[in-house]
């Protein structure tokens, strides 16, 4: 075994498949969800409410290796993924705006009694 991979094997396991964890907080209008995406396309993010469920998914793709190249170490993880959380009594969940900045993911979803007719997605941001 290569000395290096001998090294990393020791200090770290590898996650199977990326997963972005979620940060949920709740102001007097919205519910707000938080996810750090670094390298994931926003193209490839999608983000639906269904039967009360709030479902965010997307893929990051692996870096590119050059012709003739070997990976010594391969420990960041890449792949699909699909998070799903319950949306709150209060939400209004056909009422989201999603966004993406500095490789952090924002969907906001406006509570019921305050809803107004939007449903937007801005990744200009």
């Amino acid at each position: 075994m290569h000395p290096i991979r001998e090294l990393v094997a020791r200090s770290m396991r590898r996650p199977l498949a990326f997963v972005p964890a979620f940060d949920v907080l709740e102001d007097e209008r919205s519910y707000v969800f938080r996810a750090d995406v670094p390298g994931v396309d926003p193209k490839t993010i999608d983000v639906r409410c269904e039967g009360g469920h709030v479902i965010v998914s997307g893929r990051r793709r692996p870096s590119d290796a050059h012709h003739g190249d070997k990976w010594l170490v391969l420990e960041r993880t890449f792949g699909t993924f699909e998070r799903e959380f319950l949306a709150p009594a209060a939400a209004g969940p056909d009422h989201m705006v999603a966004t993406m900045d500095d490789g952090v993911l924002t969907i906001t979803v406006e509570k019921a009694h305050l809803q107004r007719p939007i449903v937007q997605r801005d990744w200009s941001r």
